[in-house]
């Protein structure tokens, strides 16, 4: 390498002494760097399965807490059925005397029977943008 930069001077370089340099022992320089590449791809491997165990428990375990939830779930709806058929003929029966009561000034009133002239249960026909509906400021 020069040191001094390249001019018309004479050009001075480094170079060894005389005799050279003395010989390295690679060997005893040489550490050992780490793990040997069998443990490093053992170890890869170990982590690796490790976690595709891990992930089909899991996978499992959830499966089965969505499973008891859908049966807890039927299991509640013949708690739930039971109740409304308690609770249904009361609530019938009161909607029969509120009707009696609402009605009781039209003698042609028949309580119980069905406003449509037919043998089916029907729902009453609705269109939320029948003008008629609405009153004149557009509101309901």
């Amino acid at each position: 390498m020069a040191t001094v930069p390249p001019t018309r001077r004479q050009i001075i370089q480094e170079m060894p002494r005389k005799g050279g340099f003395p010989a390295l022992n690679v060997q005893l320089k040489r550490t050992v760097r780490g793990p040997p590449s069998w443990a490093l791809l053992a170890g890869t491997a170990a982590i690796s399965i490790g976690g595709l165990l891990y992930y089909v428990r899991t996978t499992d375990e959830r499966r089965y807490i969505e499973l008891a939830k859908i049966n807890e779930r039927f299991e509640r709806a013949y708690v739930l059925q039971a109740v409304e058929d308690v609770t249904a003929p009361r609530r019938n029966k009161a909607l029969i005397d509120t009707e009696r009561e609402l009605m009781a000034s039209d003698p042609k009133w028949v309580v119980n029977q069905s406003p449509y002239m037919t043998a089916r249960p029907k729902a009453p026909a609705f269109d939320e943008m029948d003008p008629r509906l609405f009153d004149g400021a557009g509101s309901r």
